[in-house]
């Protein structure tokens, strides 16, 4: 089990099988995980890793019922 409070954008990307880029891809579209910034790192935390995590199981959901 994971205990780490909080992920580098690397470790989340790892943790979450999506590449480094995707996640800055997300950023830059307006969406993805909140983060915290740290210096000139983002580091997100496990709370917004979940609710970043429930937020895309509900736009699939909500996709697959208008198709």
């Amino acid at each position: 089990m994971d205990d780490q409070d909080a992920y580098s954008v690397r470790k989340f990307a790892k943790r979450h099988d999506l590449s480094p880029g995707f996640v800055y891809a997300e950023w830059r579209a307006g969406r993805g995980p909140r983060y915290m910034q740290v210096g000139d790192r983002r580091i997100i935390s496990r709370e917004a890793a979940s609710d970043y995590r429930r937020e895309l199981e509900a736009a699939t959901l909500a996709a697959r019922r208008v198709a």
